[in-house]
This record gives C-alpha cells, sequence and structure tokens, in this order.
C-alpha cells in the first residue's frame, strides 16, 4: 500500500474515532451508523434496580438492544411478547390482517432460534421494522424475519409510543468515551492513540515534501 495512503487512514481512523455516542446510564457506546443507518436516540430498559439491556433507535426504526445483564431466552422472550401483546391486539382489531396468537408464537419461535443459550451480557439483538417486516439479527447473524406490518408495528411501538417501556433520548456525545470496560479506542494497533497521530501526522507531511521520519 502507497505510505501516503496508509498513513492517512491511520489519521481518519483515529478522528472518526474521537467523538463516540453513547447511552450515559449503562456508559455504552453505539455504532453511528450502524448497517449504513443513523442513530437517533438511546435508552435503558430497567427492572426495578437492574439495568438490563441498553438500546439505541435507528433510522427506519431499527432497533439494536445491547444486553447489560444476562437474561435466559424464554424471559427474554416472554417479556417481550408480554409488551407487544396489548399492541398486536389493538393493531389486529383495528384492520390488521393477522392473527395475535399466530404471530406472537411466530416471534417466540424466532427469538428461542436466535438466543439458543440465552441473552447474556454482550448480546446485540438487532430487530427491524421497516416495510412490514420483523427481523431479528443476533450478534451480526441474520436469523429471520416474519412478514407482518402490525407485529413490526407494534415491535416498535414497545420504545416508541405513549406507553413505551423506556424513555429514548438523543445519545451522550463524549471525547474517547469507551464502552463500558469493553474494549476502548485508546490505542490503535497497540499503540497508544496520540502518539499516533502525532509520529503518523509527522510522517505524512515528512513524506509530502520528501523529509521521511
Amino acid at each position: 500500500m502507497n505510505l501516503k495512503i496508509f498513513l492517512l487512514i491511520v489519521l481518519l481512523q483515529c478522528w472518526s474515532s474521537e467523538a463516540l455516542k453513547k447511552e450515559p446510564r449503562t456508559g455504552i457506546v453505539f455504532p453511528d451508523p450502524y448497517q449504513s443507518k443513523r442513530l437517533q436516540k438511546t435508552g435503558v430498559r430497567t427492572k426495578g434496580p437492574i439495568k438490563v439491556y441498553a438500546i439505541g433507535q435507528y433510522d427506519d426504526t431499527t432497533f439494536l438492544l445491547h444486553m447489560t445483564y444476562g437474561v435466559g431466552a424464554e424471559k427474554m422472550t416472554d417479556a417481550l411478547k408480554d409488551a407487544l401483546e396489548p399492541r398486536l391486539s389493538n393493531k389486529n382489531k383495528n384492520g390488521g390482517d393477522g392473527s395475535t396468537d399466530e404471530e406472537l408464537k411466530e416471534f417466540e419461535q424466532l427469538m428461542l432460534k436466535g438466543l439458543p443459550k440465552g441473552a447474556s451480557k454482550g448480546t446485540q439483538l438487532t430487530f427491524g421494522t421497516g416495510g412490514g417486516k420483523l427481523s431479528l439479527q443476533v450478534n451480526g447473524k441474520q436469523i429471520g424475519t416474519i412478514k407482518s406490518k402490525p407485529l413490526s408495528k407494534a415491535f416498535a411501538g414497545i420504545y416508541t409510543d405513549r406507553k413505551a417501556v423506556c424513555t429514548l433520548k438523543p445519545p451522550a456525545v463524549e471525547e474517547g468515551a469507551a464502552n463500558d470496560g469493553e474494549g476502548t479506542i485508546d490505542s490503535i494497533f497497540g499503540i497508544p492513540k496520540k502518539r499516533l497521530l502525532t509520529v503518523a501526522g509527522a510522517a505524512l507531511v515528512g513524506s509530502i515534501f520528501g523529509t521521511y521520519i
């Protein structure tokens, strides 16, 4: 690779990692963009004093759930089903073309398929609700899709309607924030970022003007 291009990539990597967007109560950093979508809001789902998961809402009502507390597959599934059921029932009563019980069963099967070992701390679940479909990815792996406009809208409503299970707000932006101790951006290629910026910047200038450091 051309030296100038390599040095430019290093500098861009350092600069782009300066400002990170995170959910402030958990310290979880959310990627932005994520799968070509921009982060809009973040929040945290709690049960009593326990912070169960941080959530990021992206364009096209895509939701990224980052588990901050380990939960069994059945328990996680039941919690989301309990939130879905009243919303889904209302939508099917008001012109939906599906059966609430059937759609909840499909959702349950999708969740259990994606969480064979439960939702341990650090697990990421991505729910897409655009286009009249509800899709699920677990840790970046596509699990499946349910074609149901009422179901997809009901899921989005869990986090966006007047009775949302948590409040979503614009994410906190911090310089050099770390992801809850699970990997920091203080170094790149094992070299402290500030030192790398200094050396790479000087080397790039030197290469442009013919002086190599």
